[in-house]
């Protein structure tokens, strides 16, 4: 419970893994390519968030790219979704992952925004290698 639930990323956090964790697709591929385009959303999300917040601009750079490559991403993920009937016993194979980068993400702070949301972009990158 030693989790920050307040700051500008609090929201778009929340959001991502909540909509993480309602994706589901027909098999554990299908299951995959959901949860990963509501997991690009979340870096745009956090992105958005972090350009309001005057940060350095090494981290602006970083951030306006992240919106325009996980966009192009998104894209190409969701042309690989396939419809059928929801397999949640293969969501499932995804949660352990999911907690462990939705909590890390969320104790991820730094001194300022812009190490905030490079901390908290790693622990972001790191669940996905993990799913």
């Amino acid at each position: 419970e030693g989790m920050a639930m307040t700051g500008p990323f609090a929201e778009a956090e929340m959001r991502m893994n909540e909509q993480m964790m309602a994706a589901v697709g027909s098999d554990a591929g299908q299951n995959w390519l959901k949860k990963m385009i509501v997991h690009h959303q979340g870096a745009i999300d956090m992105s958005r968030v972090v350009l309001e917040q005057n940060p350095t601009a090494d981290v602006a750079r970083m951030a306006r790219e992240t919106i325009t490559k996980q966009g192009k991403e998104i894209e190409d993920l969701r042309k690989l979704v396939q419809e059928g009937a929801p397999d949640q016993r293969s969501a499932e194979l995804y949660r352990p992952a999911m907690m462990d980068m939705h909590d890390k993400m969320m104790a991820a702070s730094g001194s300022n925004i812009s190490e905030t949301y490079m901390r908290k972009m790693l622990e972001h990158h790191r669940g996905a290698v993990a799913m």
